[in-house]
């Protein structure tokens, strides 16, 4: 039977079948992008953004008019979104709503008028868009689909052309993107475009799709019962959902337990919302994610709170907000006056509401937002524009040792502005390699490795494998090393206890006698070591 036309009620379950089926290949789409690197978060980010649309138009009840509802996807997509996979889906969201306006119902070509809105919006969002990307597949299937929208009359027949040509695309991302061909995988972020339109097909098509999970229907968590009272020491009041890979069993609840205070765990609809006053909300955020997706996390800084109904403090010119993951670079980061800092990285990506929620917090008028990670500049940015006050600037740091030096050059007493340009030059100088044991047999930039060997990664070009981390580390540092170098520093994680901080200094003094050598406890996840000079 034909399908003349789309109002709220087709549109909306439209958006369900998609999040169901993107949801249900998530890891698929993680483990495509590994590279041998596990970043793979492609699949978290995108399931994550569209679980936010989901949530906002809601599965169940009457449906809204199409315009409100488009409007609300937006929206919702918008806040959100993670990493630059999840932004740009925000961005073709949003296209699709400009392209809807005010419109009650859309025909076949209003529907292909839309999806050329949602391209231009995708391509104009990115600085510098590459080809053999989403972006790629979105335009060519756009295009696609426009061609024959103009004679079509019927959506079912239009979204055939649709996905048909956006497979074909898919395939030929590897042709356009080298590093896709040499490591024999197409584009995670155009696979996941696919999935979502996979999932609209299987639904028109009466094709059995799997029952939404968790990330999708959180909202439908128990009621949790009233809170205990503030403790003495107030800390921060942070509250999530956990989406367990499997279940979790009570010594996750006993280790959340000394963590802090007043918790309150509720299990419901295969989720767990927890709510726990502590002063280390990062180390709370970090064993939870041990267990699973994370989301909707908000932390309130209650000693804030308090002083305030004592006393309005008064708003300090310039805060400084980071991103970034691991308690010892947390440390780092407070010792340095970073005002506030959104737990996330590299796989961790925070979405843009999380940004907008942990700025508010800070008690200025200005914000210098550091997101230390190429994959959240761009959230990063959108989290800038929808904050009128405080005031937001982005340095776009892409490491983790670039805000260390970026911090060290702050001064409380230059302008934003000044600040912004100083401190862009002190990162700039930092150079800055990751160490880390590839994740499976493969081979980039013509090096073979295998699964489990230790590599290092630089500017994206890989390099190894090393017979030792104290080998790979000294490699790296080589590498980075210039004549005007004045400092190196490494940043350990939990699990690179084969090398102690003795061995690393030891090794880099006798190679650099007249470097400055730092070895610190950094705990970030996934690269065993981060190295950096300046």
């Amino acid at each position: 039977m034909a399908i003349l036309y789309l109002d709220g009620k087709r549109m909306k379950q439209m958006f369900g079948a998609s999040a169901k089926w993107l949801l249900a290949n998530e890891q698929v789409l993680n483990d495509m992008n590994v590279f041998p690197v596990p970043d793979g978060d492609t699949g978290t980010n995108m399931a994550s953004t569209l679980s936010s649309v989901v949530r906002a138009v809601g599965l169940e009840g009457s449906p809204e008019d199409l315009s409100s509802m488009a409007k609300n996807a937006a929206n919702a997509a918008l806040l959100g979104a993670r990493g630059n996979s999840g932004v740009i889906l925000s961005q073709i969201v949003q296209g699709i709503s400009d392209g809807i306006g005010e419109k009650k119902r859309l025909s076949s070509l209003d529907l292909a008028l839309s999806l050329k809105k949602a391209c231009d919006r995708a391509y104009a969002s990115i600085q510098s868009p590459k080809e053999g990307t989403i972006l790629t597949v979105l335009r060519e299937s756009a295009e696609a689909a426009y061609r024959r929208a103009r004679t079509e009359p019927d959506i079912l027949i239009v979204l055939d052309t649709l996905l048909g040509e956006a497979r074909r695309s898919l395939l030929r991302t590897p042709d356009l993107l080298p590093a896709l061909k040499e490591a024999g995988v197409v584009d995670a972020g155009a696979m996941g475009f696919v999935l979502i339109l996979e999932g609209i097909d299987r639904m028109l098509k009466k094709l059995e799709l799997p029952d939404l999970s968790a990330a999708a229907r959180e909202g439908k968590s128990a009621v949790l019962s009233p809170l205990a009272l503030l403790s003495e020491h107030f800390g921060y009041c942070t509250e999530f959902f956990l989406h367990p890979r499997e279940p979790v069993d009570a010594s996750f609840r006993e280790k959340l337990s000394g963590l802090g205070d007043s918790l309150v765990y509720a299990e419901a609809a295969g989720a767990v919302k927890v709510h726990i006053h502590t002063k280390h909300p990062g180390l709370v955020l970090e064993e939870a994610g041990r267990h699973g997706m994370l989301s909707r996390i908000k932390i309130d800084n209650m000693d804030e709170q308090h002083g305030e109904r004592i006393a309005p403090a008064k708003k300090k010119e310039i805060g400084i907000v980071a991103v970034a993951q691991g308690e010892g670079v947390r440390r780092i980061l407070e010792s340095l006056d970073c005002d506030a800092i959104v737990t996330g990285g590299q796989t961790m990506n925070p979405s843009v509401d999380e940004i907008v929620n942990v700025i508010r917090g800070v008690n200025a008028e200005n914000i210098i937002l550091m997101p230390n990670n190429p994959n959240i500049i761009f959230a990063a940015e959108q989290a800038a524009r929808m904050l009128e006050t405080p005031k937001v600037f982005v340095l776009p740091t892409r490491t983790v040792p670039e805000g260390f030096a970026a911090m060290l050059a702050f001064n409380p007493e230059a302008s934003p502005e000044e600040n912004l340009r100083v401190m862009g030059l002190a990162g700039k100088k930092v150079r800055t390699g990751e160490v880390i044991r590839a994740a499976k047999d493969t081979t980039m930039n013509g090096v073979e490795v295998k699964n489990g060997d230790i590599i290092a990664i630089r500017e994206k070009q890989l390099t190894g494998p090393y017979g030792d981390c104290l080998e790979a580390v000294a490699s790296v540092a080589e590498s980075l090393v210039e004549q005007d170098s004045e400092l190196v520093t490494v940043l350990y994680s939990e699990e690179a206890d084969e090398c102690t901080e003795s061995d690393l200094e030891k090794t880099l003094h006798q190679r650099w006698p007249n470097l400055e050598v730092e070895v610190h406890h950094g705990g970030q996840p996934y690269y065993s070591f981060i190295v950096s000079v300046e």
